[in-house]
């Protein structure tokens, strides 16, 4: 990925997305504990660093805080999230991903095409390449085709992808059941449940990305 980044606190990221007016930019934020001394705090924070400034009796993004108009904007946005919780917010414009990737301090904030995001994914650990092509499933596949039941530990990954606006689109759980890994995923009412294979995950990130794909 890009080696520039940018690293924002939640109460920050909360701020800069709400200037921008984005309707569906805060889905995945927590905000249960935001009142109005963190959101002040936070506000004070972003006009000494230069992502702010006065616009009025308020405030509107400035310089590098301009990039907060692209994320607002964006297609929708996929939460990325494991067992153990939330990992990314990756947000989809037309050009670029902006990789919202969870730290200790807030967020690290990226810029990316897709290609970089799916390195990421793999270089990190957060997804194995499955080795089975769709042939080679064929004979699994029936054996496989209804939901397994599973817990939410055998549930290692999952992409949740967001309309503009914080309407949940599709939800896709990567799940491992005994020697097979299984992509259960809900788009509106359909399910669907496949072997991973090459071709199936391609696919489902695809769909998640709002891509094009051809095996």
């Amino acid at each position: 990925m890009n080696d520039k980044y940018y690293v924002l606190t939640q109460n920050e990221f909360l701020v800069m997305l709400l200037l921008t007016g984005g309707n569906g930019g805060t889905v995945g934020i927590r905000a249960e504990s935001v009142d109005a001394e963190t959101l002040t705090t936070a506000l004070m924070s972003l006009f000494s660093r230069g992502f702010i400034s006065r616009n009025g009796r308020g405030f509107a993004p400035k310089g590098e805080g301009e990039l907060f108009y692209e994320i607002s904007s964006s297609k929708c946005a996929v939460v990325l999230s494991s067992s153990v919780g939330r990992m990314a917010i990756c947000y989809v414009c037309t050009e670029c991903i902006w990789f919202c990737e969870l730290v200790r301090e807030g967020f690290r904030i990226k810029k990316c095409v897709f290609k970089e995001l799916w390195q990421w994914l793999f270089d990190s650990g957060v997804l194995e390449w499955p080795l089975l092509h769709d042939e080679d499933a064929e004979e699994l596949r029936t054996l496989c085709a209804e939901e397994p039941a599973f817990t939410d530990k055998d549930c290692f990954l999952m992409f949740e992808k967001y309309a503009n606006g914080g309407v949940l689109l599709e939800r896709h759980k990567i799940v491992r059941i005994g020697a097979t890994i299984r992509i259960i995923s809900s788009i509106g009412n359909i399910r669907n449940v496949e072997i991973s294979t090459q071709e199936a995950l391609r696919r489902m990130l695809a769909n998640a990305f709002d891509l094009k794909y051809t095996d």
